[in-house]
């Protein structure tokens, strides 16, 4: 995706090199199952880009950049890693996606304050519009939407640690 028409946020920082460039702009991709579009977000960001492949190259419809990372590149002897701080937001967690619409487990607090998990699900149309947003009863570290059953799952962790699967009814 970098190459595609999206800001690389810290391209110009010469504090990040090759490796700590690219780790510090992983994040995750979705797919629409009936259609040749995409979304992608960035860890530990508010960003999110929408694209459509025509003709064999990558299309950007889209890009919502509300917040980049705030990282720091760590370099001890050439062993490279991007380290949070303190000012870290937690940002889009996971993706989803129907045909009609992405789903993204959001947060807008700190890494420090909630870890990767929220009760905040946003929901936007693949040409990254918003349409929604849920508010779950409980925080969650993964989502996963079944169109056919209209379900969102969510998994949780229970009072004992342990891992559970949740099953929200979407409208």
């Amino acid at each position: 995706m970098l190459d595609y028409g999206v800001d690389v946020y810290n391209a110009a920082d010469s504090a990040f090199q090759t490796y700590t460039r690219y780790l510090s702009n992983q994040g995750n991709l979705v797919m629409n199952p009936e259609k040749h579009t995409f979304a992608g977000s960035i860890n530990f960001s508010s960003n999110i880009d929408f694209f459509e492949i025509v003709n064999n190259k990558i299309e950007l419809i889209k890009s919502l950049r509300l917040g980049d990372p705030i990282n720091k590149p760590v370099n001890e002897e050439g062993i490279y890693y991007v380290d949070l701080t303190e000012n870290t937001q937690t940002g889009y967690i996971d993706l989803s996606a129907t045909s009609k619409y992405v789903y993204a487990l959001y947060s807008d607090k700190k890494m420090y304050e909630n870890n990767r998990k929220s009760d905040t699900v946003l929901v936007f149309d693949w040409d990254g519009n918003p349409i929604k947003k849920y508010s779950l009863d409980t925080d969650a570290y993964y989502i996963a939407v079944d169109s056919t059953q209209q379900s969102l799952f969510a998994a949780v962790k229970n009072s004992s640690s342990g891992w559970k699967i949740i099953c929200y009814a979407l409208d």
